[in-house]
């Protein structure tokens, strides 16, 4: 489509901050340094 703006989101769900946050990096330093964590309450 021209002239689009087209967003990719990928939803991993894990039990442990430590591990979201350990394949969050990985994701910004191979895919998109501005990927970024959503924390449900």
């Amino acid at each position: 489509m021209e002239g689009g703006k087209f967003e990719l989101v990928s939803v991993e769900a894990y039990n442990k901050f430590r591990k979201a946050f350990s394949r969050l990096k990985q994701f910004q330093d191979t895919v998109h340094i501005e990927a970024w964590i959503y924390i449900k309450k």
